[in-house]
């Protein structure tokens, strides 16, 4: 259906309405209302191959191979909803947008999958980060997360046995609200979010982008989409890179790329940094490190290459540049870079590198290689199929590779996706021969496996070591098991007194000042007031090691070793400023009676108590006559070598009936 002047009109007035940036939602509402009663918006669902994103989605920015594994990862990990996702797309409209696609999964070397732009339906103005986590999974992208993948490439039958909906949508794909073609400008105007860095971006773009082409620029934005970060750098950035240099200097074209790169790489870079390249101690180097760059772009298409053509190539470059840039200003390597001394020995690294590539480049700073510590080149970031340098210099051959990471001749191995066991019996050229260790078959497998992390090595477990009868074990032929059991049934024995006896409390209090002191609130007969030795603390000791102090023995019938079972106190009350918390605290009154000299005071005496059936005995102290209310309760002092132990009460002997 056209676009009507009338419903021109509505939907410029409620953008209109929006600019302020109030009531974004409603008015977002209201716009989808008057397409849709216009007949300008329907509802579909459509395969994510169907679905490409728009050119002017996030206002160009469009998305970022490395947002889509992440988010795919994040998916599976929390489980798909389909509710959750808001998609809204448009119509395609030109082959220039078709074309605008197919570029930016070639940029991504395979990460983004696969495109073919004639199946696109529609383009994405949101969830185009979602749509293309669901195309990674249908076009069979290159993936790291082994529960998704199979042999790192993603597989769907993976992700249905991690989540049936994430498989179901990656089929049937998602339901999109489509705006027509005719209205598309209209839906598209929207103001920039780096709309204030747009003087000093374009001021860069105008000065420094390579010609009438771009080519500088374009150069930069292809490694930046398959290398980079989706992040803001800032209106002070883009003016200190927009800056003119020093007077009757070259204006460091290709240094301010570089730094661009880094920066835009998620590279470590700050302002502060980037501001050292105008200062007289980074000068010297930062105008090296372009002519060096120049010099290295020329040697490249003098052999006939326009990087252009090539990602890996746009790659190679690109992490030269990050790597001259941080040498340049003083930025530390990368965690897995090579320390550089001189940016001539960077330069003669990325010529090897593109040797790897089959392009041939006779390096003039060849006099300047460096070793690399630990043999590992920082270019080694640069691809995953780049390989890694000799101290010299120099490729290592496969072997050489191999032996670092551990995989030698007669070396096991396993394969992560579905844990084949096998053992190296070769290695010839670039296939590594295995020897299955189940059933002896044999298999060759690329030496890029080996090197992308596929294979792991491992050391398979000996001889099994049997022993054929375990009763000689049974917990309950085990001391400490036994001595457990103990400490539980006096636990339990004290509970039960500890019930039986509750009453005791609520008829005594204590002074706490000047001097501690347990009174009476009520009288007591004889033999009617007993104290246990309430704890949660049973210690076992060695009778070696003596008596434990502010503790009582409890009786029970262990002849296993010397150990003994102490009772110790576990009084806790509030402090003077703390307020009283139910649960918190704790106080046994027996271990609270102070003790006296004078016997004639004593009114205590400790003998052992249990209950019926029961093979412990606990001691507690009992008063031995009739206790008046207010009455102070003491014990006797038992003293032996100057330490306590606990009464042993005499065992009554008993009377014979007719005898005396």
């Amino acid at each position: 259906m056209p676009l009507t002047s009338e419903v021109s009109d509505q939907i410029r007035a409620i953008l209109d309405r929006s600019k302020s940036g109030d009531f974004l939602v409603k008015s977002v509402q209201e716009l989808f209302g008057v397409l849709r009663q216009a007949g300008l918006m329907s509802t579909m669902t459509l395969p994510p191959l169907s679905v490409g994103v728009h050119p002017q989605n996030r206002d160009g920015i469009m998305l970022h191979q490395k947002d889509c594994h992440e988010l795919l990862d994040s998916i599976a990990q929390v489980g798909f909803v389909a509710s959750r996702v808001e998609a809204i797309g448009v119509e395609v409209c030109s082959e220039s947008e078709r074309d605008y696609n197919v570029k930016l999964c070639t940029a991504a070397a395979g990460k983004l999958g696969s495109m073919d732009p004639d199946a696109l339906k529609i383009l994405s103005l949101s969830a185009s980060h979602t749509n293309f986590a669901l195309r990674l999974v249908a076009s069979a992208a290159p993936h790291e997360s082994e529960s998704l993948s199979v042999n790192g490439i993603l597989s769907l039958e993976q992700v249905r046995l991690r989540d049936p909906v994430l498989a179901q949508h990656v089929v049937q794909g998602l339901t999109w609200q489509v705006i027509a073609k005719g209205v598309k400008k209209m839906a598209l105007s929207s103001k920039p979010p780096c709309a204030e860095t747009f003087p000093a971006l374009y001021t860069f773009a105008l000065r420094y982008c390579g010609g009438s082409d771009g080519r500088f620029l374009r150069e930069t934005e292809q490694f930046v989409r398959t290398s980079g970060q989706t992040r803001s750098l800032g209106l002070g950035f883009w003016q200190l890179l927009a800056q003119d240099y020093m007077k009757g200097q070259q204006q460091l074209v290709h240094m301010r790329h570089a730094i661009l790169k880094l920066g835009l790489s998620g590279g470590g870079l700050t302002q502060s940094n980037a501001k050292k390249m105008y200062s007289r101690e980074c000068s010297p180097k930062i105008l090296e490190g372009d002519r060096v760059l120049m010099q290295l772009r020329e040697l490249v298409s003098n052999a006939g290459i326009d990087i252009l053509q090539d990602v890996r190539f746009i790659n190679i470059l690109g992490i030269v540049d990050m790597t001259v840039a941080r040498f340049c200003l003083g930025i530390q390597a990368a965690e897995d870079g090579k320390d550089y001394k001189s940016i001539q020995g960077i330069a003669h690294d990325a010529t090897l590198l593109f040797g790897t590539l089959g392009v041939q480049l006779t390096s003039p700073w060849q006099s300047s290689a460096e070793a690399a510590k630990g043999a590992q080149s920082s270019n080694s970031q640069a691809l995953e199929r780049m390989r890694e340098l000799n101290s010299d210099g120099s490729l290592r051959n496969a072997s050489e590779l191999l032996a670092d990471k551990g995989f030698t001749l007669q070396a096991f191995v396993r394969r992560r996706a579905d844990k084949l066991e096998c053992r190296i019996d070769g290695i010839h050229g670039q296939q590594i021969h295995l020897v299955e260790l189940k059933n002896k078959g044999v298999m060759k497998v690329p030496l890029e496996q080996f090197l992308a992390g596929t294979w792991v090595t491992f050391q398979p477990r000996s001889e099994p070591e049997i022993i054929e009868d375990l009763s000689v074990f049974m917990p309950s032929e085990c001391y400490d098991f036994q001595a457990a059991v103990v400490v539980a049934c006096i636990q339990q024995e004290l509970a039960t007194l500890t019930e039986n006896h509750k009453n005791i409390l609520s008829q005594l209090s204590m002074q706490l000042k000047p001097t501690k002191a347990l009174v009476t609130t009520e009288k007591f007969k004889a033999g009617q007031l007993v104290l246990v030795p309430s704890s949660f603390k049973i210690v076992q000791r060695l009778k070696s090691q003596g008596d434990l102090p502010n503790a009582v023995k409890a009786q029970v019938d262990w002849k296993l070793d010397d150990r003994q079972f102490w009772i110790t106190a576990c009084n806790s009350l509030p402090k003077v400023d703390e307020a009283f918390e139910p649960g918190k605290h704790c106080m046994a009154p027996f271990f609270a009676v102070p003790t006296s000299e004078d016997n004639d005071s004593v009114n205590l005496v400790m003998s052992m108590a249990s209950s019926k059936e029961s093979k412990v005995k606990i001691p507690v102290l009992k008063n031995t006559h009739a206790i008046a209310k207010g009455t102070s309760l003491l014990q006797a002092p038992i003293k032996k070598d100057n330490k306590r132990e606990h009464l042993e009460m005499p065992v009554p002997v008993k009377r014979v009936k007719g005898k005396q």
